[in-house]
């Protein structure tokens, strides 16, 4: 299941996977596997060295396996999830304590919330229902739709309490969609998964989220392209070297519904109940994939000027990059790390 030379392609980027240079280390001499495993929507890819197929096999099976329990728990498809299980209960005034893994990302999903005065909201599933239905008939929802989705709608409504980790839902039929988070968090966990089985030279990635662990054999990291802007205002690939980090890439390439002219994003803003129109792409490189991809979708509903600005006032370690229209124009804000050369 592995060549010498791989090419993934990515929202925002592409990894780049080439072969270890020999005599490049005095440790054992490890292979590159690769596996790939469907869930969440999109297609989790694993790449891996190891000493045999067997370690390879018993590391990605602990890996997808890790995915598996997390979509299980926090998926709002799945009506025998604990997320929709604790959607259910809004609205009825019940206090419901939620599992250490859930808590964690609606707490840290909350304070951000609040840092974006509700640009990122997780309280956003009756908003999302409405524009899944919307994308897939490619038809924009009715305001009267809008209007009783926002009702229940709005972080404020949710009610966390740290000391038994409980969740009050406050308003009726609200929902939570944990969309802009659970993936970066699945990515999170897997790498760990790997990394308990003895492996640590890893990268995973998932729809336009990855998270790198050790640098292969011999390499400085893990090679991915990132779109960038010339100083002569050309659109070109940048490759990056990357590892023990992640990078997690936010846009409306491939999702969106067009409408007299204008192009709506899946990605919604819980303020407005509006998908977003400006055209951005969006890469936020973090140490966890969690935080990576909660602060691309936050910096994506913002708007790029906007979102950016955000970032680098909350966030300066924060390396990001930014690409957008202006006037015709493709335009970059910021820049990520890790080697850049073209």
């Amino acid at each position: 299941m592995y060549r010498l030379l791989t090419t993934i392609a990515l929202y925002g980027f592409v990894a780049l996977l080439l072969p270890r240079y020999a005599g490049a280390q005095t440790e054992a001499p490890l292979k590159r596997f690769a596996f790939s495993h469907p869930q969440m929507g999109t297609l989790f890819n694993i790449s891996l060295y190891a000493a045999d197929s067997s370690q390879a096999r018993k590391a990605a099976d602990a890996a997808k396996a890790r995915i598996d329990e997390i979509n299980n728990s926090m998926s709002d498809y799945m009506p025998t999830s604990e997320l929709s299980k604790l959607s259910m209960t809004a609205g009825s005034k019940k206090a419901v304590p939620v599992s250490e893994p859930l808590w964690l990302l609606l707490s840290a999903s909350q304070e951000l919330a609040i840092q974006t005065k509700g640009a990122f909201d997780v309280t956003v599933g009756p908003l999302s229902k409405v524009w899944r239905k919307a994308i897939r008939q490619k038809a924009i929802p009715a305001k009267s739709e809008i209007s009783t989705a926002r009702k229940s709608v709005g972080y404020k409504k949710m009610q966390l309490n740290a000391a038994d980790k409980s969740v009050k839902l406050n308003a009726p039929n609200m929902q939570l969609d944990l969309g802009g988070i659970a993936k970066g968090y699945a990515l999170d966990e897997a790498l760990k998964a790997i990394e308990q089985q003895q492996v640590s030279r890893a990268l995973i990635q998932g729809g336009g989220d990855l998270v790198a662990g050790d640098a292969p054999p011999g390499q400085p990291g893990w090679q991915i392209f990132a779109k960038w802007v010339t100083p002569q205002g050309q659109l070109r690939d940048t490759l990056l070297q990357v590892k023990r980090c992640a990078v997690a890439t936010s846009g409306a390439l491939y999702r969106f519904l067009e409408s007299d002219g204008k192009r709506y994003s899946h990605i919604i803003d819980p303020r407005t109940g509006m998908g977003v129109t400006h055209a951005a792409m969006v890469s936020v490189q973090a140490p966890t994939a969690m935080q990576a991809d909660a602060l691309a979708t936050a910096v994506s509903v913002l708007g790029p000027r906007k979102g950016f600005a955000w970032l680098q006032k909350n966030y300066k370690n924060i390396p990001t990059i930014v690409t957008f229209q202006e006037k015709g124009k493709p335009v970059q804000l910021g820049a990520l790390r890790g080697g850049v050369r073209e």
